[in-house]
């Protein structure tokens, strides 16, 4: 009797050091225990997410709550929540969870089992890029439903075209991001988020350090850059249409120019996350024609706020921002600056227009002739 004495008062003093957690219905996949959403839009969501469910078999869970009882770190709330609540699917408990808490506005998101292939570290942030931007708005329905949006586009590219979004990161385990919303009432950031900002930041520097190494010329070979531009503008259709945009390109074909290939891509990817984080509606706008005799010219256009005319002299300085409001979306200021960087290293430029609430981003590049004579050296005596 004794020893069972023991053992239950070392029971209860475990339950009390561990923080309580929401009595969660098991497998529920939305559960808005901070009330943020109206019976219509949780009923809708729900279904969203059971589609998910039923066609691919991963759960994917919504789940809000007013705080965190006695702490202030999301992962780990998200963590023991997932692993105590009787949460994901099969032998490995696969499923993908974003936890939403009103007490400091952060969130968690974490996946677990076969999630991990399906949310890879580049998806996790692209898909973070998607809710955050409703979530600053307080717009949490459309915010969750944009993540659900995203999850299945994920599941398809992973159960159904065999290749996840941007695979290299799936360990077993949890992965997770925890980044306090953007809005006034924010805290400080947690650190793992600050540890996987800075880790961005100097990978972006270092891809301007790339973009600006003249020497890399010599190394530049013929590339097709209508083909290039369509393959880029491809690869976004897909991110437009979720955001309610629509892609329209008109591309001259065969323009030839001198380059690395994979800078030319990023460079027409550059402008076209940049448009697809800022346009307010309507059509996203990609062209390339011939200009002159010997140069070509990019632009990508998009409706959105008009940018003051001194923010365009500026826009493409590393780190500067054409407005506060495009701080929401978590990037440092640098992807333009790469995009200048990658043009003036392939002799040519960059500039930026806005006028009737378009706003368009210019590359304008040397073409290849096609016909460029060979530098030989001299033969001695001819």
């Amino acid at each position: 009797m004794k020893q069972l004495k023991r053992t239950l008062a070392v029971l209860l003093l475990l339950c009390a050091l561990v923080p309580a957690l929401p009595a969660f219905a098991a497998q529920a996949l939305v559960q808005d225990g901070a009330g943020l959403l109206s019976a219509e839009e949780a009923r809708q969501l729900s279904a969203q997410a059971q589609a998910i469910q039923d066609d691919y078999g991963l759960p994917v869970y919504i789940i809000t709550v007013p705080a965190m009882n006695g702490t202030s770190d999301a992962y780990a709330y998200a963590t023991q929540l997932y692993d105590q609540g009787g949460f994901g699917a099969g032998a490995e408990r696969s499923g993908i969870m974003l936890l939403l808490s009103m007490q400091y506005r952060d969130y968690a998101l974490i996946a677990h089992g076969e999630g991990n292939n399906v949310l890879t570290d580049y998806g996790n942030e692209k898909m973070a890029d998607g809710f955050l931007d409703h979530f600053g708005e307080d717009d949490w329905s459309g915010g969750f439903s944009d993540y659900l949006t995203t999850a299945a586009d994920y599941c398809q590219r992973y159960y159904v075209d065999g290749e996840a979004y941007d695979v290299g990161s799936a360990n077993r385990g949890f992965l997770f991001v925890c980044i306090a919303i953007a809005s006034p009432l924010v805290g400080g950031l947690a650190v793992a988020a600050m540890a996987q900002q800075m880790r961005a930041l100097v990978e972006r520097l270092l891809e301007l350090a790339r973009a600006e190494n003249e020497q890399a010329a010599h190394l530049f070979a013929p590339c097709d850059f209508s083909q290039i531009t369509e393959s880029s503008a491809l690869l976004f259709e897909a991110a437009l249409f979720e955001r309610g945009l629509t892609l329209q390109t008109e591309l001259e074909p065969d323009i030839a120019v001198s380059g690395d290939e994979r800078q030319l891509s990023q460079l027409v990817e550059i402008y076209l996350d940049n448009a697809r984080k800022y346009a307010s509606g309507g059509t996203v706008a990609v062209r390339l024609s011939r200009y002159g005799k010997s140069r070509c010219r990019l632009s990508v256009s998009n409706e959105g706020e008009a940018i003051a005319p001194q923010a365009l002299r500026q826009i493409f300085d590393r780190f500067s921002r054409a407005d506060a409001a495009r701080t929401r979306d978590g990037s440092f200021g640098l992807g333009l600056s790469i995009a200048q960087a990658i043009a003036q290293t392939h002799g040519g430029s960059v500039w930026a227009e806005s006028e009737t609430g378009v706003n368009t981003f210019f590359a304008e590049l040397p073409m290849r002739s096609g016909h460029e004579k060979r530098q030989e050296v001299p033969k001695k005596g001819i």
